[in-house]
């Protein structure tokens, strides 16, 4: 909050690392007693994880899978205003983590299922990892991302990741006609770009993503109607 804020942390506060870091959490309650106790905390991965979205689909439901940004530069407790900025997606299996932190019970609040830092995530070959990630890149840093389904797809994670991109190599020379793009990422393998759209004007970074189908947009009302007053 200090560094989105920009203000300066308090003085005299002494908090370790660990406690200071933006991890994807997994809790669970025991609803069956009046004090909704919890029985797991701990985090799914060590790594730096923002803005997680689950497919519109799976909202409020099992997802399996979760979807967010983080960044390859440095760890979060290292990070400054300047430099918290995305160039990693990242696909975690949250359901096959959950079942291992299940199995091995990491130590709450501080435990982590997946110990393994970006860079290790990154250079991993397994095929079945857990955690996947599509890096940016060099100088290019994405946004919050949103998941869109394939039509008919059988598989959960069958679809396509949307967010808007940013070159900061156009920063090197004053120009209006700087501009994003909307990449659209496959979310099945985190590797390929299937397109990238250019958009006519930069979008600034901290934008939040959400997708539209083509009958959500017909569905709208009609401007008039939402506009004006009654007579």
């Amino acid at each position: 909050m200090y560094l989105t804020g920009d203000v300066p942390s308090p003085t005299g506060r002494k908090t370790r690392s660990e406690e200071e870091q933006c991890r994807l959490y997994y809790y669970q309650f025991n609803l069956s007693d009046q004090c909704n106790n919890i029985t797991h905390e701990w985090a799914l991965s060590a790594i730096w994880f923002e803005l997680p979205v689950v497919p519109k689909s799976k909202s409020m439901r099992n997802a399996r899978f979760v979807y967010g940004y983080s960044t390859a530069q440095a760890s979060f407790g290292d990070l400054t205003l300047q430099a918290l900025k995305a160039d990693c997606l990242v696909k975690v299996n949250a359901g096959a983590l959950i079942e291992k932190g299940k199995k091995e019970s990491p130590v709450r609040v501080m435990g982590c299922v997946d110990k393994r830092s970006i860079s290790e995530i990154i250079t991993s070959a397994d095929p079945n990892d857990p955690i996947k990630v599509f890096r940016m890149p060099p100088g290019c840093y994405g946004a919050e991302c949103s998941f869109v389904s394939r039509e008919g797809a059988l598989d959960e994670d069958d679809g396509w990741l949307l967010t808007f991109v940013f070159d900061e190599s156009q920063l090197q020379k004053v120009s209006r006609e700087q501009f994003s793009e909307l990449w659209i990422i496959n979310a099945k393998d985190m590797q390929s770009v299937v397109a990238r759209v250019q958009i006519p004007h930069r979008v600034p970074y901290g934008f939040h993503g959400s997708w539209f189908s083509e009958s959500d947009l017909r569905s709208q009302r009609a401007l008039d109607s939402t506009s004006r007053g009654k007579d």
